[in-house]
């Protein structure tokens, strides 16, 4: 995932990663994260990916139990998908 993001911020720039907010790549470890697979329409294997700032850890005590939904909030909150059959990553979203 951080091989993919490093060459998408290559290609697209920062973002939503300006100001005091994080720059993804450069605090990877910095992040809690959720997972969920499912089975898309060709059989494939697909992990859903969703991160947040790990100080944020007690806004979200549920975290563990319940998927974490936060419009807004910049490069502290962000999510992937990753292809396990095909080895590749897709739809990185950073929030606005």
């Amino acid at each position: 995932m951080k091989k993919y993001i490093i060459k998408h911020v290559k290609k697209k720039g920062l973002q939503n990663q300006f100001g005091d907010r994080p720059i993804i790549h450069l605090n990877f470890d910095k992040y809690i994260r959720q997972y969920v697979g499912y089975i898309n329409k060709h059989g494939e294997r697909i992990i859903k990916v969703n991160c947040f700032w790990k100080s944020y850890e007690n806004i979200f005590p549920y975290w563990k139990r319940e998927w974490i939904e936060v419009m807004d909030g910049g490069s502290y909150y962000w999510q992937i998908k990753v292809n396990i059959d095909k080895k590749k990553c897709f739809d990185y979203r950073v929030n606005g």
